[in-house]
């Protein structure tokens, strides 16, 4: 069976390599309709999605070539329990030889990272996904170019960063990822944020969770995106150091300053939209209030400490 090689162009319509036959040709996204379509992309591509969670990856730039900075360890992704856990180079060589299943589970398994990392760059849902989309397609049709140096996912990543970087630069929006930043020292572990989740919640706790989600979400939005780009592969995806500066195609050093600037812009945009509401915290009204002046007025009169009238 003849292999889906990087020599393919860019994806413009619909691919075939000759001699493959039209059943095992791979389809580009406009060929593929709604439906088979949703089939493929797991509903976290297709619906806005949060950026609480952690996950770990990496990536390459299909224009420049191989990097010869690439880290020696990559953390892995590891896929849901009910995705199929074939490892990475046996999907590779299916994919390869144009096997569906294996197109599929590639992008199950990565597609929330891709669109997080997309997220990162772009500041649109529906741009994200495009982003995520079109780095599937150019992955697929360059396959012979993943030597498998480094994880898949870290390689996805590196072509998803640089399709949004071009988006980006086609509507004039270019994001300068290299700038003149005063390098600091990566940020002691007693500033990072914590959160702490109990084995249960109750509604109420779960809406609470909700709201914040939302809330870190929309202060993330607000980071300038070579912030925001850094905050999500590191806080977000638990990428190291290494991983988020082999992403990005930049230095550690940049990669660190970044982190620790987005951190300090990221409480200051918390701090202004929780300052209105300050008052309001830790509230101590309604039933709760009741049930506290109940109780003791009903044991101090037990204990005959108040004054019949």
């Amino acid at each position: 069976m003849p292999k889906i090689g990087s020599a393919f162009p860019r994806p413009t319509g619909s691919y075939r390599q000759d001699g493959m036959a039209a059943s095992t040709r791979v389809k580009s996204v406009a060929e593929i309709d709604a439906d088979q379509l949703a089939s493929i992309a797991c509903p976290v591509v297709k619906l806005p999605v949060t950026f609480v969670g952690r996950h770990a990856s990496n990536c390459q730039k299909p224009e420049k070539g191989a990097i010869s900075r690439m880290p020696n360890t990559v953390s892995a992704q590891q896929p849901p329990p009910t995705i199929d856990a074939r490892p990475d180079a046996d999907l590779v060589t299916g994919a390869r030889t144009g096997d569906a299943s294996a197109f599929e589970i590639i992008m199950r398994r990565n597609n929330r990272l891709l669109f997080r990392a997309a997220r990162g760059v772009v500041s649109d849902d529906a741009e994200a996904q495009d982003v995520v989309q079109e780095t599937y397609l150019r992955a697929f049709i360059s396959l012979d170019s993943f030597r498998g140096d480094a994880a898949l996912s870290t390689w996805l990543v590196r072509i998803a960063i640089n399709v949004a970087m071009s988006a980006q630069r086609k509507r004039g929006r270019l994001i300068q990822m290299e700038d003149s930043e005063e390098l600091g020292a990566e940020p002691s572990q007693e500033n990072l944020m914590s959160f702490r989740t109990a084995d249960s919640e109750s509604p109420d706790a779960m809406a609470e969770r909700g709201q914040m989600r939302e809330i870190l979400q929309g202060a993330i939005e607000r980071l300038p995106a070579i912030y925001r780009s850094v905050f999500i592969l590191r806080a977000v995806e638990d990428m190291s150091v290494e991983e988020t500066a082999f992403c990005l195609d930049v230095s550690n050093d940049v990669v660190k300053t970044r982190f620790l600037r987005a951190r300090t812009m990221l409480r200051a945009i918390l701090a202004e939209q929780a300052t209105p509401y300050l008052h309001a915290t830790f509230a101590f009204a309604g039933s709760r209030c009741d049930a506290v002046v109940n109780h003791v007025l009903s044991e101090l009169n037990r204990r005959g400490l108040i004054r019949p009238h």
